[in-house]
């Protein structure tokens, strides 16, 4: 998933940036498509990801928008850069909220699917509780944990393979009386198995397919969900708690929205801020 750091070192090498351009063509902000145009052809996932993805994808309101939701919280095996570090506690409220927001005005009356993912359960709790006092009242019998067979009946789930991958991944289930869902993958991954690793990357494909997608900041696990599958992106920075919308959905380090917007507000014409001589980025060397 770092691989993107490396591309950004060619394609912002001045003997080789316009022939990419040209492959690839560019985003309104005149950013090298690489990713849109070449990720998903990098990600193919074997049968038991392919599988996990279409288990999780089986809970949700068929037809329905569906918005993807990842909160990083760190200080685990997965966040090396933060040093054992654990983020700002108020995230998942904020994420939650921010995911609140942007729901599509025309669509705030309809069913929303909200697919959370989070490297901490008590954020996933935080974020769905969030998410409850939007919707209306649950549904009678609306809270179904996919580990029991009465649940995956309720959802209607017949194929063996989706059964017994919903069962793995402990997925949770809240209904609605508004038609809404909130859909959790409530087992925690963690590196002790091959089943943990391909829990991760399909969790990273069913964020992908959302319609919109709210993160926090500092998580190449995301970047991959939003560059290879190109849509709404929006995030909350750790310490500001506020919510932006994605600059742009290629996440190399020219790409990188918080790094752009900064750059320009912060640098202007400064010799910071030469993409194509590669000079000097001051982020270069930062968790994206």
């Amino acid at each position: 998933m770092r691989l993107y750091f490396w591309w950004d070192l060619v394609l912002h090498n001045k003997n080789y940036e316009e022939h990419f351009a040209n492959a690839l063509g560019r985003d309104e902000l005149g950013i090298i498509k690489v990713w849109q145009e070449l990720g998903n052809l990098l990600f193919v996932p074997v049968d038991e990801i392919t599988e996990m993805v279409k288990a999780i994808e089986a809970t949700l309101v068929p037809n329905a928008y569906k918005m993807a939701i990842h909160v990083r919280m760190g200080g685990n095996w997965y966040d090396q850069a933060d040093e054992g570090r654990q983020r700002n506690k108020k995230l998942p409220l904020h994420v939650a909220q921010c995911a609140l927001a942007v729901v599509p005005f025309h669509l705030r009356n309809e069913p929303i699917n909200y697919l959370i993912v989070s490297d901490n359960a008590d954020a996933k709790n935080l974020v769905r509780y969030i998410i409850a006092t939007a919707e209306d009242n649950e549904e009678p019998g609306g809270r179904l944990d996919t580990t029991a067979e009465s649940a995956l009946d309720a959802l209607g789930v017949q194929n063996a393979s989706l059964r017994h991958w919903l069962k793995r991944l402990q997925v949770k289930v809240y209904r609605y009386k508004s038609g809404s869902r909130v859909v959790v993958v409530n087992r925690q991954a963690a590196r002790n198995e091959t089943v943990d690793i391909q829990q991760a990357l399909a969790e990273v494909y069913a964020l992908g397919l959302g319609d919109r997608l709210v993160r926090t900041t500092g998580s190449t696990f995301c970047t991959a969900a939003y560059a290879m599958f190109p849509k709404p992106t929006f995030y909350v920075l750790e310490k500001e708690l506020t919510c932006h919308a994605q600059a742009t959905m290629e996440p190399i380090v020219f790409g990188n929205s918080e790094g752009v917007i900064a750059t320009i507000v912060q640098h202007g014409r400064d010799k910071c801020f030469r993409a194509k001589e590669m000079t000097y980025f001051p982020w270069l060397f930062t968790a994206t």
